[in-house]
């Protein structure tokens, strides 16, 4: 069932990638973490805010693109470390099962998680945002 979060007057409805299809969700964390992990150069954060995920999606140049193409979706791709959480903003291209362009991506490292992003994540690495 999809999570309903209204954050900065947007209403934001989250969905587990488990929710997806298996394969295509798979693919995406798969080449989100290889690409993007290791490309992105992570804001430190102490606590990452679900607002701060939602701030990046409403930029009018994220949100331009991501109406142009109805095969895009807005992610939100997480990776636990031992020192703290890796959290990844990103647009999707699910008929190509990739990240539409890695230029259009932020990250951020935080020692830890507001409750709101818990929730969200549950215990997916995965989110697509609507």
């Amino acid at each position: 069932m999809p999570i309903l979060f209204v954050a900065l007057g947007v209403v934001a409805v989250l969905v587990a990638a488990s929710a997806m299809k298996k394969k295509p969700a798979t693919k995406a964390s798969k080449a989100i973490s290889a690409a993007l992990f290791k490309s992105l150069s992570p804001k430190n954060v102490e606590i990452l805010e679900f607002e701060e995920i939602i701030k990046f999606f409403k930029q009018p140049e994220i949100l331009q693109i991501l109406k142009s193409n109805a095969n895009l979706m807005a992610v939100a791709i997480m990776d636990k470390k031992t020192d703290g959480h890796i959290v990844v903003a990103c647009i999707f291209d699910k008929s190509k099962e990739q990240v539409a362009d890695m230029q259009k991506a932020t990250a951020w490292k935080a020692k830890a998680l507001s409750d709101e992003v818990k929730a969200a994540f549950g215990d997916k690495d995965m989110i697509v945002l609507k």
